[in-house]
């Protein structure tokens, strides 16, 4: 499944946030709390502390199982494997740094969970190149997720709540064949699917009122195909990554045009 992070903003306002699909490393290693946490081959998430240069004497690990990652504001990080995103706030506590908070639990998924302001993005997919249940884009809205805090043994004796907030439901697109790349600029949303290419998705209010989720995602047309297994949002543009290679797309109002592009030899 998903995560994984690249946020960036310039002086223009441009916003950027980037998930990564199967090709990406954006995905296996973030930085969180001063400390680089990386996937390792048997799908543990290792710890490289900062306090000295790196070495195997400053390497702790977590026994999450997990497929990718992705940091929200450096407050949580969000831990991608087949069956879900498990999401874990920073305490403070260097005895015991991380406390689990949520699970958004879907069938599978292997690819990118993203997240930006409240709001949480995910693919999901069976691999292969035919639609199916299995196959879909997901967006929830994770704020009071991410706000809650977990009483004290204390706070709970005394009748505090230890009700753990969910996520809710506000769009699902179920319109590609196996979606894998994912990336965020500029409110729409960029997605990779194996058999139709770069396909990018508006997130938009629902103007029916009585319907099952409050926004749609509506697909937005494109002057060209563009082949790829991964994309990632940047300032300028956005950047692809398929069979063929590397290539760099700008992005305006009049659509997506070719920058460069970097062969695979």
């Amino acid at each position: 499944m998903a995560a994984c992070d690249s946020d960036s903003s310039s002086s223009g306002g441009t916003i950027v946030y980037s998930g990564t699909g199967q090709v990406g490393s954006l995905a296996a290693l973030v930085e969180f709390q001063g400390d680089l946490h990386a996937i390792n081959t048997n799908q543990k998430v290792s710890i490289l502390r900062s306090e000295e240069f790196l070495s195997a004497d400053y390497v702790d690990s977590y026994s999450w199982i997990a497929e990718t990652l992705h940091v929200y504001d450096d407050s949580h990080v969000m831990v991608g494997h087949s069956s879900g995103v498990d999401i874990y706030r920073s305490t403070g506590d260097l005895d015991n740094p991380v406390e689990f908070i949520a699970q958004l639990r879907h069938l599978v998924a292997y690819d990118p969970v993203i997240a930006h302001d409240g709001v949480a993005y995910y693919t999901t997919r069976d691999g292969s190149n035919e639609i199916t249940f299995m196959d879909g884009i997901f967006v929830e809205n994770i704020s009071d997720i991410l706000a809650y805090v977990p009483p004290t043994q204390e706070e709970i004796d005394e009748g505090a709540s230890n009700v753990r907030p969910n996520s809710t439901s506000m769009a699902e697109y179920r319109e590609l064949a196996e979606p894998i790349g994912l990336a965020l600029r500029e409110g729409t949303l960029y997605v990779c699917d194996a058999a139709e290419g770069l396909v990018p998705l508006l997130l938009e209010a629902n103007p029916e009122e009585s319907a099952e989720f409050s926004h749609v995602l509506t697909r937005q047309a494109l002057n060209d195909v563009f082949p790829c297994k991964d994309v990632i949002a940047t300032e300028q543009g956005l950047m692809l990554v398929g069979e063929s290679g590397v290539i760099q797309l700008d992005v305006s109002d009049t659509g997506l045009s070719l920058v460069s592009q970097i062969p695979t030899i």
